[in-house]
């Protein structure tokens, strides 16, 4: 009776270390690729499980995580579970994510290869609609660490993409500001102020659902007003008023309800050109 019992625990602990036991890939160089375990627990022998960590050919570090399967009958293939770091062949780390069942969730940041942050967001995965997306705060930034983007995205169940919404910031690659206003179900909204790459206010433009839909107010290199424009759902409709560098009033145009000209000026008020409009278009 004890021959047997130990026979059937010997037998289980074969079978143990079997299960453990880590399978490694080569490339044709002989460096190690891969290397991992695969679960055989059940009849799938092919589907991953625990830490995993992958190679370049070079040898540095690839990635490594652990894989997990949410159940006997989930996808073999999306088994990334819990933190992943991924490098790039120099070492540089290139992104750590967090996973949750093949699909990522919660904080995830990507750098350059120059060590730099290149962006930091949120997930998570909408079960309904089969995809993930990002939430919450969004900033990407420039390869020289400048920020790019910052903006928010919504937590909205019903959208199978990425939405934006609220306030957002877009810079040039020197830091300065580039444009920001607010977004309503991922559509521009409201006030959108544009600069140029000093810094200067180049225009101030009403925005409903992504087009221009009231004022439009152009601004001279020197800060004065140029030009205020009025849309109707992206169509140009009138030209309000027309001044020069030192706010001296200038002959606008005929455009009226879409239709006429508008005269274009240099800042000393020197007139460069006149563009016809058909129904609120440039011809």
């Amino acid at each position: 009776m004890k021959k047997i019992i130990l026979l059937v625990l010997f037998s289980v602990l074969v079978f143990n270390i079997n299960a453990q036991e880590q399978a490694k890939s080569y490339y044709n160089n002989g460096q190690l690729e891969s290397i991992g375990s695969y679960d055989q627990s059940t009849s799938d022998y092919g589907v991953k499980s625990g830490e995993w960590k992958n190679y370049y050919e070079n040898g540095q570090l690839k990635s490594i995580g652990s894989h997990e399967r949410l159940s006997a009958s989930g996808s073999a293939s999306k088994t990334k579970h819990g933190e992943w770091k991924f490098y790039y062949d120099n070492g540089q780390l290139s992104e750590i994510s967090n996973y949750s069942f093949g699909r990522k969730k919660g904080k995830s940041i990507t750098y350059y290869k120059n060590g730099q942050i290149k962006d930091s967001a949120s997930y998570k995965h909408n079960s309904s609609l089969g995809r993930t997306k990002k939430i919450g705060a969004y900033k990407l930034y420039f390869e020289n660490g400048e920020l790019r983007f910052n903006g928010n995205y919504a937590d909205d169940e019903n959208w199978s993409s990425d939405v934006k919404t609220g306030a957002w910031k877009i810079y040039y690659e020197n830091g300065q500001l580039m444009y920001s206003g607010s977004y309503v179900a991922d559509m521009a909204t409201g006030e959108w102020k544009f600069y140029r790459e000093n810094g200067q206010l180049s225009s101030i433009e009403i925005l409903k659902e992504d087009y221009n839909h009231g004022e439009k107010k152009l601004y001279h290199t020197n800060g004065q007003i140029y030009q205020v424009h009025f849309y109707k759902e992206s169509k140009l409709m009138e030209t309000l008023s027309c001044f020069d560098g030192k706010g001296n009033s200038l002959e606008k145009g005929t455009l009226t309800n879409g239709n006429g000209t508008i005269n274009e000026y240099d800042i000393d008020g020197k007139l460069i050109n006149t563009v016809t409009y058909v129904d609120g278009w440039s011809e």
